[in-house]
């Protein structure tokens, strides 16, 4: 058994002046290959798989690891997610099943109080697998604490990932706030590399628990190709804007859509999902339904060939979510600033997309207005000039692979695993 990680050194260290591309920078030079990877636990309640976001993301950073030195330990998949080739080994925590029941504030205490821990051993190090680091997204309190305690119990490294705020999501009592709080400000403090989605998250995080991280953000596949800037100068149907949406209608999306059939009418607008979640609304003249794929890149084929713009829409605050907005960084816009099209964001001035999408206006047209005349003429000029659709198609390409190259990313990511002590 090891008794500590003394020998664990950073190799990649943030810049203060600009964090989120300086790992790429400043890595040592180990190059992105890897003669001799760390053996790495996966420990998560989201784990590799290609069945929604945040477990796609962590499926194409871990795609070429050596599948002997990786071990996944989590729930349970469908047999249609695809997985990674290394071995899965399903772990429940005790008593998972209260997590969507109405005892789910209870669950929380049973993580709080140990019991769990005591009760469940996800995996033996050195029968099982003689891991390097246990990696962790911090998503569920309960696999979360497992994979902290395994982190203690071998005296190894831990790695955190930060997709949405730790706190946000999981129902726990009023007074068990501070506990919880406590207890994840201990998983990110013991962490030695903690990769949080967007800038603001890790400031936010880093004044909550008191620990620095580094930005990691959504790391899109790298196999999709920009259509040729040509294909923006005519339109898919020469009498509407055909504008395409990809991904889930939750948290907002669905219903900003809803808001907005009546201006998409007026301005002569076909808006068309492809999502796994049937709209709730019906607007047949405006709206079109599509379905889902079996892979993200089978969805973006389509709207290349479809659509002429995508849209990003968030929802105002009538319709909550503030908070997972000022910190979340939406997965979808890397890949729509791939596709070789003009991308339109929307949404208030505080979600991160829009943020971002004002401080690259080149790459994309923001609107931040609800409604307005600004909707209809943003849409007339889209819909009339050839020349706007192929300047921000090209644009978005350009800026879009300056921050979000998804092997800048992947190496970056890869290097600093690589920097922690290996076996």
């Amino acid at each position: 058994m090891k008794t500590g990680f003394s020998t664990a050194k950073r190799l990649v260290e943030p810049s203060e002046s600009n964090c989120e591309i300086a790992p790429v920078q400043a890595a040592a030079k180990l190059g992105s290959r890897f003669d001799k990877c760390p053996r790495v636990l996966i420990l998560s309640h989201e784990i590799p798989n290609t069945l929604n976001a945040g477990s796609i993301l962590l499926h194409r950073l871990f795609r070429n690891w050596p599948a002997d030195r990786l071990l996944v330990v989590g729930p349970e998949l469908p047999s249609a997610a695809e997985r990674l080739t290394c071995e899965y080994v399903t772990f429940r925590p005790r008593m998972m099943r209260l997590e969507t029941s109405r005892f789910a504030a209870f669950s929380r205490l049973l993580t709080l109080s140990g019991c769990r821990s005591i009760c469940s051993q996800p995996v033996n190090n050195e029968k099982h697998f003689n891991f390097d680091i246990v990696l962790t997204v911090m998503q569920n309190l309960a696999y979360s604490d497992a994979a902290y305690r395994m982190s203690e119990k071998y005296g190894i490294p831990l790695v955190v990932i930060v997709h949405d705020d730790p706190e946000d999501f999981e129902a726990s009592y009023a007074w068990t706030l501070p506990l919880i709080r406590r207890r994840n400000a201990y998983i990110y403090r013991r962490a030695v590399l903690r990769f949080c989605i967007s800038p603001e998250m890790r400031d936010m995080l880093s004044l909550r628990y008191g620990a620095p991280g580094e930005v990691m953000y959504p790391n899109r596949s790298e196999s999709l190709v920009a259509r040729p800037a040509e294909e923006s100068l005519s339109l898919k149907n020469p009498n509407l804007l055909t504008v395409g949406y990809a991904g889930a209608l939750s948290y907002g999306y669905g219903q900003r859509l809803q808001e907005l059939v009546p201006v998409f009418r007026q301005a002569g607008v076909q808006l068309r999902i492809y999502s796994r979640n049937t709209p709730t609304f019906e607007a047949g003249d405006v709206v079109s339904y599509h379905g889902c794929f079996r892979t993200p890149e089978e969805i973006f084929e389509r709207i290349k060939n479809e659509c002429d713009a995508v849209i990003l829409p968030y929802c105002y605050p009538q319709h909550g979510h503030q908070a997972l907005y000022r910190t979340h960084f939406p997965s979808k816009l890397p890949e729509y600033l791939a596709l070789g099209m003009p991308v339109l964001i929307s949404g208030p001035d505080y979600a991160t997309g829009v943020k971002w999408g004002i401080q690259n206006q080149e790459a994309c047209i923001v609107i931040t207005e609800q409604f307005g005349p600004t909707w209809l003429k943003t849409l007339a000029s889209l819909k009339a000039r050839p020349d706007l659709r192929s300047k921000l198609a090209v644009a978005a390409v350009t800026i879009g692979n300056r921050h979000f190259d998804p092997k800048a990313i992947t190496n970056s990511f890869n290097r600093n695993l690589c920097s922690l002590s290996v076996k």
